[in-house]
């Protein structure tokens, strides 16, 4: 169950920051490739999609490393989803990204897979090679499918067939036909009008240069609009698909122990304030339900200062009694929800105790 939770976690992070969180992919993604080995569904979806996840916060050069090292791992099952993973990051990938070089590293490796004592794993290799097929053709691939007995290659070619790409690639050249020798010119002037001709060719051809420019220029102008709109809390994160939206969280002006005591005796009475931190714990959870009331009769929440007299008020956080807990949580509940300008300075102080008490079970 922890595993299936962190691995949620690393992507959501990884799906929220994107880009920016490439300088922990690497870490990252060497410890769920090596959970991979998990036998139990629920818990390999979920580092499968956290790997996923990682793959599209970085390049496929960057963690190729990793991934082929996990490929001679010795646990079958870590070889073989490490060749899915592998398979579906490859449908990312163009002619481009999947240079001569890149493919002298992957196949190798694949092709060592392909005789795997498992069928899984060397179905999974097929698979990661016919994507790769798919994408450089059969001339750059012929030097590692031409060593292969035919049904291994047959495999390869099988699965290339079936690859959906996530890109959109241009379809390899086909192997240029043999040429028949057709008819020579009859005359010189049969010649002459071919040589005249050219020029018409590429002047008519001339102006198909401009449909990508115009293209272009669309796309430089989309990056404004693009860019204001993000400053409104739906920009690239927040696209369709996404599932994300930047939203701007505001940042409370500091405030010292004092300044805040004083807000909060101004806003709630210093009685009601006191006895916050009074001995008996039975005073403690009448103060948090008259604080409520108060609360709910309010008609603007000064956030900042209500999380930090819970926090801060001795006990705080570290009160014993787990009934004062449970009314404190609810206040802070209460306030982030109603409160307009829930800060970061609240975020943190609230955060502080909340996970603290987590794997306490009467607060649940």
């Amino acid at each position: 169950m922890v595993v299936t939770v962190a691995a949620k976690c690393v992507a959501g992070l990884a799906k929220g920051l994107k880009k920016k969180f490439s300088a922990f992919t690497n870490t990252v993604l060497a410890a769920v490739l090596e959970k991979l080995k998990e036998k139990k569904q629920t818990v390999l979806d979920a580092l499968k999609d956290a790997a996923d996840a990682l793959f599209k916060t970085t390049t496929l050069e960057s963690i190729l490393e990793d991934v082929l090292g996990h490929l001679e791992n010795k646990n079958p099952n870590v070889k073989q989803e490490t060749a899915s993973f592998l398979g579906r990051c490859l449908t990312y990938c163009t002619p481009a990204i999947l240079t001569k070089a890149v493919v002298k590293q992957i196949c190798p490796k694949l092709i060592g897979r392909l005789d795997d004592t498992l069928p899984g794993v060397r179905a999974a290799a097929a698979d990661a090679l016919g994507v790769i097929l798919k994408i450089v053709g059969d001339k750059p691939m012929g030097v590692y499918l031409d060593g292969l007995d035919k049904t291994k290659s047959e495999k390869v070619r099988e699965a290339s067939s079936k690859v959906e790409m996530k890109v959109a690639i241009k379809a390899p050249a086909p192997a240029p036909a043999a040429q028949t020798k057709g008819p020579a010119p009859t005359s010189k002037k049969a010649s002459d009008s071919k040589i005249r001709s050219k020029p018409a060719v590429a002047s008519s051809s001339a102006p198909k240069k401009v449909v990508p420019s115009k293209s272009s220029a669309v796309k430089v102008v989309a990056k404004p609009s693009g860019a204001s709109v993000k400053g409104k809390g739906k920009g690239k994160a927040g696209g369709a698909g996404s599932g994300f939206q930047e939203v701007s969280i505001p940042v409370e002006p500091e405030a010292s122990s004092e300044e805040v005591k004083e807000m909060a005796v101004e806003m709630l009475g210093e009685s009601l304030v006191s006895q916050l931190e009074n001995t008996n714990w039975k005073e403690r959870i009448a103060a948090c339900e008259e604080i409520q009331k108060k609360l709910e009769s309010m008609d603007e929440l000064n956030s900042f200062v209500l999380i930090s007299l819970l926090a801060g008020k001795k006990p705080g956080w570290k009160d014993s009694n787990f009934q004062v807990m449970k009314l404190k949580f609810g206040l802070v509940s209460y306030v982030a929800k109603h409160a307009k300008g829930f800060g970061k300075r609240s975020i943190a102080a609230s955060l502080s105790g909340l996970v603290d008490k987590l794997a306490d079970t009467k607060l649940k």
